[in-house]
């Protein structure tokens, strides 16, 4: 990797920490230079625009989440939907979740207002963990995997909104009458 790579991936972990900590209030590129420990013009330099900063830290944001999900013991290799979505109910009581979770509604927040570079970012962290659910399904059809892996996700992204919205009580009664019904269903 070269000098500026090596530069621009601390940048993009510095502005995933600030992210994580801030959310999306603090996003002006002066406070994401003084996150990453660099000046304007040089995260400019690194990354094109703040624009292109803010998505590079949302991206590394992504892959954290992913490792983490990836060294849970209750997150097999391989599973069926029924467990994939006891699990992923299972994940909102995680202290070390909910700050993922309050930060990705707001990206979806400034993705539904067309806040540059949240559309992309949305689309992107989307396929993402569609595809990593998609890889932990034990479904052998490949269009039904992806399916029951799109569904899962839509499942999870509604009840971290409604718990945002209701509070926890209410997503969790939602969860309580989703479960039964979305195991049975398969």
């Amino acid at each position: 990797m070269q000098v500026r790579e090596e530069q621009a991936a601390e940048a993009a972990k510095a502005i995933a920490d600030h992210l994580f900590e801030h959310g999306l209030a603090k996003t002006s590129l002066r406070q994401l230079a003084a996150a990453a420990n660099v000046s304007d013009r040089m995260l400019v330099y690194y990354f094109g625009s703040k624009a292109e900063a803010l998505r590079a830290g949302a991206l590394k944001l992504a892959e954290r989440f992913a490792d983490d999900l990836r060294t849970r013991d209750q997150v097999p290799d391989q599973a069926t939907f029924e467990e994939l979505v006891e699990i992923a109910i299972g994940l909102f009581s995680d202290d070390q979740v909910k700050p993922f979770m309050r930060l990705w509604i707001d990206i979806i927040s400034a993705a539904g207002h067309g806040v540059v570079p949240y559309p992309d970012v949305v689309k992107t962290i989307s396929r993402f963990l569609i595809g990593w659910i998609d890889s932990r399904l034990s479904t052998e059809d490949p269009e039904q995997r992806a399916q029951e892996a799109a569904g899962i996700l839509a499942m999870i992204d509604g009840l971290a909104l409604l718990g945002e919205a209701a509070g926890e009580e209410a997503r969790d009664q939602a969860a309580a009458c989703l479960m039964p019904r979305l195991t049975s269903a398969n």
